[in-house]
């Protein structure tokens, strides 16, 4: 079963994405990074849910590992 992983600029220099926790955006990503968070969820749509919470604008499934619709 494939959990989620959801990033977070905190910056705004790019959209709240949704990943698929083997992405290698997320199993690459570099823990010490400040202006990046990650928050893990178990279902897609609980992964849609709290990224419309994050940005409700621009919130998108990412491209590299689902299908890149925007929320």
């Amino acid at each position: 079963m494939s959990t989620f992983a959801i990033m977070v600029d905190k910056a705004d220099a790019a959209p709240v994405t949704i990943h698929k926790d083997s992405c290698s955006y997320y199993t690459d990503r570099k823990p010490d990074a400040t202006t990046t968070v990650w928050c893990q969820v178990d279902t897609l749509e609980d992964a849609e849910e709290l990224a419309r919470r994050l940005d409700r604008n621009d919130a998108k499934r990412a491209a590299c590992c689902l299908d890149g619709g925007v929320l």
